[in-house]
């Protein structure tokens, strides 16, 4: 937002897990509240394990090595149908509902209203829904009660409270498409969804995007999305790259945890772009152990490229791992 709105006010920005469509974001949420509450929708815990189970061996060795950690998400085109249930009713944990394949579609798949205005980009399934910090913090819920999870806090919220002025509305019988002049207005003063960044580029300003790609909070392709807009309105990827970088980190959740590299000197990086113009390249991520010692380290790439293992070497050394492009 400061660097669409107010691009004097800062030389450089970092900008982690960016909620810049704080709007669509938040009644995505609600969409998938109301998925998650309709008969037959809620994930218990094995269910969980078996939708991530089922997308690590279809794709976590697209990166070169199976270690947990879907690192080359574009390779992955896993089917989650073909976990459904015979018949599409529960029958278990071995499998999948219609109910609950519906909740994966409403996850990750776009969200517009219908007159058309662009909303939100739908998640990605990463392979690490089942970390405490993805799912069962941001939309399962704890024991298996979706209405426990922080996105259906954050829907109640923005429903009744901005949207509505209703204190008392049952959010999940709530319709966007009844009132989208409403959600307009909201987004316009919320939302930082301008890829137009003209101002900000004229002064020099720098700007790095980071995202975590086990991101449950924030759709992390959301945050792709704006940066190729970006590029498009700066003039190409030549324009784009004096003033503009974009990294993804695998398996990392919301802004931190989860099981890939979360850890990363930016602040560095953009001090040394804005005050003696060097660029940023590929940076190195960490990810601590419980006493403090470096247990993990990646290549953190640039965007569009991922850590690709090199067929040798210590797995969890970020030497044995090359940025290699999808």
């Amino acid at each position: 937002m400061l660097a669409q709105r107010y691009p004097d006010q800062f030389d450089g920005i970092i900008s982690r897990a960016p909620a810049y469509n704080f709007t669509g974001l938040i009644l995505a949420f609600n969409r998938t509240a109301k998925a998650l509450a309709a008969p037959g929708g809620a994930f218990t815990s094995g269910k969980i394990t078996t939708l991530v189970s089922a997308v690590r061996t279809a794709c976590d060795a697209q990166d070169g090595v199976a270690d947990g950690v879907v690192s080359n998400p574009q390779a992955c085109t896993f089917n989650p149908a073909t976990l459904r249930c015979a018949g599409g009713a529960d029958t278990g944990d071995a499998c999948l509902s219609d109910a609950q394949l519906a909740v994966i579609q409403s996850w990750t798949t776009d969200f517009s209203l219908s007159t058309g205005h662009f909303l939100n980009t739908g998640w990605a399934l990463s392979g690490n829904e089942d970390d405490p910090l993805a799912w069962p913090g941001w939309v399962t819920g704890a024991d298996n009660d979706p209405s426990t999870s922080a996105q259906f806090g954050f829907q109640l919220g923005l429903v009744r409270f901005m949207l509505n002025k209703d204190p008392a509305l049952n959010t999940l019988a709530y319709d966007p498409n009844a009132n989208p002049g409403a959600v307009l207005s909201l987004s316009a003063l919320l939302d930082a969804t301008d890829p137009e960044l003209t101002p900000f580029r004229a002064r020099s300003g720098k700007l790095i995007l980071w995202h975590g790609e086990n991101d449950s909070a924030i759709s992390y392709r959301g945050t792709v999305r704006y940066y190729t807009q970006a590029v498009a309105a700066a003039g190409g990827q030549a324009n784009a790259d004096s003033f503009l970088k974009l990294y993804l980190a695998p398996g990392v959740d919301h802004c931190a945890g989860g099981p890939g590299a979360d850890t990363v000197d930016l602040l560095a990086a953009l001090d040394a772009w804005v005050t003696a113009g060097t660029a940023p390249g590929d940076l190195t991520a960490t990810k601590a152990d419980e006493h403090g010692n470096t247990a993990l380290s990646r290549p953190l790439c640039r965007y569009p490229n991922y850590p690709r293992y090199n067929g040798n070497g210590d797995v969890n050394a970020a030497s044995s791992f090359t940025c290699a492009s999808p």
